[in-house]
């Protein structure tokens, strides 16, 4: 089909293309609801609907205002939070398109470009390094970098500490380069061999790990020359270097990493002569912990309601949800109801909202044929399916570091249900809460609410009170 455009990751893997019309079969729908940021301007233009009045604001808007500030004065600094799924990276990618006429972007992914489960702080500070070097490169102009910093950075890198990083370390192939083109190209090589074999390493060296903290002063105050060079070498076409770092709130992330990149080496954020955004987890956003973050602007993208704060279905949310399912899927293809089931079961995720359409979709199809339509069985089973992965996250298994017995979530769950004081002043549970999504934050007003598919699993033990009409309201129709 012509409008099956596919993209590439950043190592250049295929990722799923999205087909740019509405799905008119059931057979199409998951070639439209494929659960991943809109990567390109035409799946932008074809899919994108703005929901930020009813998320609490445009907060990629203040990011560009407060960003374009600070061109050519200082350098921005600031941290992006959400939960996962609802739509962060998308409006990342807005960002970058908003922003290209006066910033030169550089992003890090921290599942694609660290070892997610053991990263160290050093190892992105050579992450940002490789991409700098490479973009540097890219613009052939290396003559604008000087020797001597070349030079001390491969120094730096040649040293035999730093070179035990990497369980195996192999020189590039010879460049047919000269002078500093050549140069760079080593040094690249040099960091390139590092920072790929250190997301690799299952085991890391104590000696080569004490040795780099001892030396990441030195290695800041030459990534912060680096950068001045750099960006003089754009400052003809009026533009700055931008660091975006994403995906770190991602649940393959180890918690310990991500507290010890924000908390213990906060001076990166604060010190890198450079702009910088960066995505933090929700949890540690909320933890006991969080009063030990960089004093640094935090962003928020809130969760989409489909309830209100006392439990009635939350029209202007319902529908911008239903707005971004229609561009992607004829609302034909539905039996009357079941596309606003599936927006409530959602709990206004986009991402939970796509892959129960899909699973439901997948479930029509084997039921009737691909000409069918999705009903209300087709939508049963997706909705369950989801609401055991949430029971099972509001349990506790042998491999929590620190278990919190499924009664302490409950109380607090039911707190937040009857929003009764002090349910949301931040602690070890709140933050558990946060982490498996069971509690969402809405509107940019700071209310905790619960997702519905957890008001679902609370009605059965008879923690909640019927109303009026004899109902539990909160939960999926």
């Amino acid at each position: 089909m012509s409008d099956l455009v596919p993209i590439k990751s950043k190592e250049n893997a295929l990722i799923p293309a999205l087909q740019l019309q509405p799905a008119k079969t059931l057979e199409e729908i998951y070639r439209t609801m494929a659960t991943r940021p809109l990567g390109t301007s035409q799946e932008r233009d074809a899919f994108y609907r703005d929901m930020n009045q009813v998320r609490g604001g445009d907060k990629i808007a203040h990011i560009k205002r407060d960003l374009e500030r600070e061109h050519s004065i200082t350098h921005f600094k600031g941290f992006f939070m959400g939960h996962s799924g609802v739509g962060k990276s998308t409006e990342i990618n807005r960002l970058v398109g908003m922003v290209e006429s006066k910033f030169r972007i550089l992003r890090i992914n921290a599942l694609e470009d660290l070892n997610a489960a053991d990263f160290r702080p050093f190892d992105l500070l050579f992450v940002i390094i490789l991409r700098l070097m490479e973009a540097i490169k890219s613009l052939n102009s290396t003559d604008k970098i000087s020797p001597e910093l070349i030079d001390s950075l491969r120094n730096w890198f040649q040293t035999k500490e730093i070179i035990q990083l990497s369980e195996r370390h192999e020189e590039r192939a010879e460049s047919n380069e000269f002078g500093m083109p050549k140069k760079i190209s080593e040094l690249i090589g040099l960091v390139f061999n590092v920072s790929n074999s250190l997301r690799y390493t299952s085991k890391r060296q104590d000696k080569a790990t004490e040795y780099s903290y001892r030396t990441i002063g030195q290695l800041m105050a030459l990534m912060n020359r680096l950068f001045d060079e750099a960006n003089l070498q754009i400052q003809s076409e009026g533009k700055e270097w931008v660091v975006i770092g994403e995906d770190f709130d991602k649940s393959g992330v180890a918690p310990a990493r991500a507290e010890e990149l924000f908390i213990d080496h906060a001076n990166i954020f604060t010190s890198l002569r450079t702009h910088l955004i960066f995505n933090i987890p929700n949890a540690l956003a909320y933890s006991e912990n969080s009063r030990n973050l960089p004093n640094i602007k935090r962003y928020c993208i809130f969760d989409t309601p489909v309830y209100t704060q006392s439990h009635i279905p939350d029209s202007d949310g319902r529908a911008a949800l239903r707005e971004v399912m229609d561009a992607r899927v004829s609302p034909e293809l539905f039996a009357a109801g079941q596309q606003e089931r599936l927006i409530v079961a959602s709990g206004g995720n986009l991402s939970e909202l796509f892959s129960m359409t899909v699973e439901a979709a997948d479930n029509a199809a084997l039921r009737s044929g691909e000409n069918g339509i999705v009903e209300t069985q087709d939508v049963t089973v997706a909705i369950n399916a989801k609401r055991r992965e949430y029971r099972n996250a509001l349990g506790s298994s042998p491999y929590d570091s620190h278990p919190i017995q499924y009664s302490e979530k409950a109380d607090r769950l039911l707190a937040i249900y009857n929003q009764l004081k002090g349910h949301n002043f931040p602690d070890r549970i709140l933050c558990n809460l946060i982490m498996a999504r069971a509690i969402q934050e809405f509107n940019g007003e700071s209310w905790f609410g619960l997702h519905p598919l957890v008001v679902d699993i609370l009605k059965p033990e008879g923690r909640l009170d019927y109303n009026d009409k004899g109902n539990i309201p909160g939960g999926t129709i």
